[in-house]
């Protein structure tokens, strides 16, 4: 029988699957959203934890690392809402800070893990490992703006729901990776990121621009119209 924690991981891995597209679909049902919601971050927390101990030591450190970036991603979305409660509490924006500089430090060493090289497993996925540092920068830069200007209420919707589907695209990208050996690696790591990168961008475009075009839209409608 397999240890407890790969059970745990298991099946909390396959809840994450289930759970985060069923959010996404019910976000216009505040209710089930938040229940669906909760559910994916307690299900996303146990894998994240269980996968801590299950990396191999030591030609997949890395793997320790990416770990730490997808924990990143669950508190990015998670605390994306939270700020809305209090957004001047001074332990919340020292939170924010301590999290950031944790992302920076986690991406650098992806970073250097695939500029160093140092086994064959590394070598052979060195493009996956500065793509997913990368992106960790992105998510660094995005939050250090925001403390140093403030979020929006509309762009504080929009960091939750960046933040929660990258996390379950790294789920995704996690199960291609283990389960589907006949794709080629590259492919298995990045698609994922590939394709819900597409879909964040969709998101934030029709709840962050989109509405935003849509007041003017309708004070120039109303303009002609006096005229």
């Amino acid at each position: 029988m397999p240890p407890p924690v790969t059970v745990a991981h298991v099946v909390f891995g396959t809840a994450v699957l289930l759970l985060g597209p069923a959010a996404l679909l019910l976000r216009g049902r505040l209710g089930l959203h938040r229940k669906l919601g909760i559910s994916f971050v307690v299900a996303m927390g146990v894998v994240i934890v269980s996968a801590a101990f299950m990396w191999q030591k030591p030609h997949h450190l890395f793997l320790l690392f990416l770990d730490a970036i997808a924990a990143y991603l669950v508190f990015y979305g998670w605390r994306s809402l939270r700020r809305a409660q209090d957004p001047h509490s001074a332990r919340g924006r020292a939170l924010d800070a301590a999290v950031v500089i944790a992302l920076v430090l986690d991406s650098a060493a992806v970073v250097w893990m695939g500029a160093a090289g140092s086994t064959t497993v590394v070598r052979n996925i060195a493009l996956v490992l500065f793509t997913l540092g990368g992106i960790g920068f992105v998510f660094a830069a995005f939050d250090l703006r925001g403390l140093a200007s403030g979020w929006s209420r509309r762009r504080r919707l929009s960091n939750h729901f960046t933040g929660m589907i990258a996390a379950y695209i790294s789920a995704v990208t996690a199960f291609c990776v283990i389960n589907f050996h006949g794709i080629p690696i590259y492919v298995r790591w990045l698609a994922p990121s590939a394709i819900g990168t597409i879909v964040i961008g969709r998101l934030t475009y029709d709840h962050l621009w989109a509405r935003r075009a849509q007041p003017q839209r309708l004070k120039t409608s109303s303009t002609a119209r006096e005229a």
